[in-house]
């Protein structure tokens, strides 16, 4: 996702633009008339609707700052902006106030628009610039109404996480949280498909794809999640790991293994065979010719260190 152009820095954090945002161009055909004004009032529209979705983002970043978390850089896509934080929120309440962060901009820029547009409407500004504010308070309120969504990954469904955690450890408000995130895509695909089969409306593949997106995601969430619950069990088990850099198998679709290993001594090193047997049929799968320590297997939730070394030793 890093990959595009370094345009800038704001607040000190790396702005990049994705390659796809080429695709913009492709717009243009929806000016009418394509006059230098019209031309004029859809670069500003191109350039005003993204800052907005930066400054998006860039309350998420701000809000993270206040914590101690900084962020990587901030990537602006056709479908939006991604503000890569450099590690997770510790509480709760860090990830609520974080998640309302975006948000909040958005509705205070909308109210802003709204109340210049007005005024520039009232003073009898040339309607080719009032109409390219106007629609800027929808983009900014569309933005901020459509991420509170109580749905993952949506800044919605980080602030359902975090209320749930409050009562709760992480990985199960991510579990619930999940559950809703997957049901509301669920519904809304399905409203959308039916209702305009039955000719309520027309059919919006937008709709369908953002429920997919938001299904999808939403196990992404989980999943990592759960390796996030799995490291501090692992970690307070067995002292000190590390991720291996060997490979690691994915045996099946209910089943998803990670290797990891424990900080060992040489004399450890020393006394470890490399695992054996089909891959197929076993849990996990570790070829890596400097590996030490005992792995430790992880599956649905359960971590469990496999030692191969003699038991007398």
């Amino acid at each position: 996702m890093a990959a595009g152009w370094t345009i800038g820095r704001f607040f000190n954090i790396p702005i990049r633009v994705h390659y796809s945002m080429l695709l913009l161009l492709l717009t243009y055909d929806w000016i009418p008339g394509h006059g230098i004004a019209g031309t004029l009032a859809w670069l500003a529209f191109i350039v005003l609707t993204f800052g907005s979705i930066l400054l998006h983002e860039v309350g998420h970043a701000l809000a993270a700052r206040r914590y101690g978390i900084q962020t990587q850089d901030i990537v602006l896509t056709p479908i939006g902006g991604i503000a890569r934080l450099l590690s997770m929120p510790r509480t709760p309440r860090q990830e609520i106030v974080i998640a309302v962060a975006g948000p909040a901009v958005s509705l205070g820029l909308a109210a802003i628009l709204y109340a210049v547009s007005q005024l520039l409407w009232i003073a009898g500004v040339p309607q080719v610039f009032v109409m390219t504010i106007y629609p800027l308070f929808w983009v900014n309120r569309m933005l901020g109404l459509f991420n509170l969504i109580p749905a993952l990954p949506m800044d919605g469904g980080r602030v359902l996480r975090g209320f749930l955690a409050l009562k709760r450890d992480h990985l199960t408000a991510t579990r619930i949280a999940a559950k809703v995130s997957r049901t509301i895509a669920v519904t809304g695909g399905a409203i959308s498909v039916i209702g305009s089969w039955l000719g309520y409306f027309p059919f919006q593949w937008s709709v369908v794809l953002i429920a997919i997106f938001v299904y999808i995601t939403a196990g992404v969430e989980l999943k990592m999640a759960e390796l996030r619950a799995f490291q501090k069990q692992v970690g307070a088990t067995h002292g000190p790991f590390h991720r291996s850099p060997g490979p690691f198998t994915r045996t099946s679709s209910r089943h998803v293994t990670y290797a990891y290993t424990r900080a060992s001594t040489q004399e450890d090193a020393e006394a470890s065979d490399e695992p054996s047997g089909d891959p197929a049929e076993s849990e996990w799968s570790y070829r890596d010719p400097n590996h030490t320590g005992d792995p430790v297997v992880i599956t649905e939730g359960k971590a469990e260190v496999i030692s191969r070394r003699d038991p007398e030793e």
